[in-house]
């Protein structure tokens, strides 16, 4: 962005950061900073231009009637939350469990920092997209299948549409790979990130030179999300969930295909049970 932008308090219209929840002066809720920030002015002006941009390109190319298709199947897409076995059953299970992210777990110290390396770049990304909001956001992926990255876990739940869609955001890339290439200082590039409502923008101006003549509905989920060898090499549209959210806003659970242990297996049940029990579907992979 060129610079923070800024909104106004709705009740004493006293400007406001971007990356404030609250009016200091009257304590009024000014909105979603992950929101406020991806409907900025030059963001969305940016961003339009991008999806006009592959629009044309389709139409060029003779693939316009792929690209609606997808466009279509992207308002419709989901959130898809990848963890361990053991989280699943532990949020499923426990009507106090809230999903919380990396910081708030090493803070209150139910979790051991990763390696030196690994959290340094953890808090620098945070730090370069949310200041002081990072330790508000959870991570999510963009999905048309319900199935998510392997690579942050095997059990993949879709988030419920109804109590994320007002607080959720979404870049077009994995936030490291958005900003590995971005000098100190140096402002972050336009165009790349929407609120909800927007997200098939962001897919179409990402998505639109993957596709071709060939490509059918079918596959559209491969194009928007493929896991990698490792997370540096997955590709998917980030989802940016401002708090946190307990196994009410769960809408339905993938369980992937691993070698697990008597406890882990005994373990999904349980979860699996409570899940049924409480409305949700529940699949194996």
């Amino acid at each position: 962005m060129t610079g923070l932008e800024k909104v106004n308090c709705p009740r004493c219209h006293r400007a406001i950061l971007e990356l404030v929840r609250y009016c200091a002066s009257c304590g009024t809720d000014v909105g979603y900073p992950n929101v406020n920030l991806a409907q900025a002015e030059d963001e969305k002006q940016a961003l339009e231009a991008r999806y006009t941009e592959a629009v044309v390109k389709a139409e060029v190319r003779g693939i316009l009637d792929q690209l609606q298709l997808f466009e279509i199947a992207i308002k419709n897409s989901c959130a898809v939350v990848s963890m361990s076995s053991d989280r699943l059953r532990s949020l499923a299970t426990n009507s106090n469990e809230l999903y919380s992210n990396y910081h708030l777990a090493v803070r209150a110290q139910s979790r051991r920092p990763a390696k030196v390396r690994n959290d340094q770049a953890r808090s620098a990304v945070d730090g370069r997209l949310w200041g002081v909001a990072a330790s508000e956001i959870r991570y999510a992926a963009l999905s048309l299948d319900g199935k998510g990255l392997k690579s942050y876990g095997d059990c993949f739940v879709t988030l419920d549409e109804a109590f994320i869609a007002h607080r959720s955001s979404v870049l077009a890339d994995n936030s490291f790979v958005f900003l590995k290439d971005l000098t100190f200082g140096e402002e972050l590039p336009t165009g790349f990130r929407s609120n909800w409502e927007e997200r098939h923008k962001v897919a179409v101006a990402k998505c639109e030179p993957k596709l071709d003549s060939s490509t059918s509905p079918n596959s559209f989920s491969k194009v928007l999300l493929q896991d990698g060898n490792d997370r540096t090499d997955d590709d998917f549209i980030e989802v940016h969930l401002y708090g946190g959210f307990d196994f009410v806003a769960c809408k339905s659970v993938i369980v992937g295909k691993a070698a697990r242990s008597k406890a882990e297996l005994l373990g999904l049940k349980i979860a699996e049970s409570y899940a049924v029990k409480t409305g949700k579907s529940w699949a194996n992979a």
